[in-house]
């Protein structure tokens, strides 16, 4: 997980990933602390100033379709 833009590493995991297959992740930011889940992997985060500022989801060196996404807000 990348901040500023994709400047700053914050946090990262390796997961293997098949070609071809779906997946479903779950996100959830609240308030400073943010998680992700992906299949058996997960990571959680601590991210100041950044409460009430849109979440981008961005895949780098490959190629992803991002389907049925649902935004929750309070």
């Amino acid at each position: 997980m990348q901040f500023n833009e994709g400047s700053t590493l914050i946090t990262e995991t390796d997961v293997q990933l098949e070609a071809g297959k779906e997946y479903a992740f779950t996100y959830l930011q609240e308030g400073s602390v943010g998680m992700f889940w992906l299949e058996d992997a997960s990571l959680t985060v601590r991210l100041y100033g950044v409460s009430g500022k849109p979440i981008r989801l961005y895949a780098e060196n490959n190629v992803v379709s991002f389907t049925d996404l649902r935004e929750y807000t309070k």
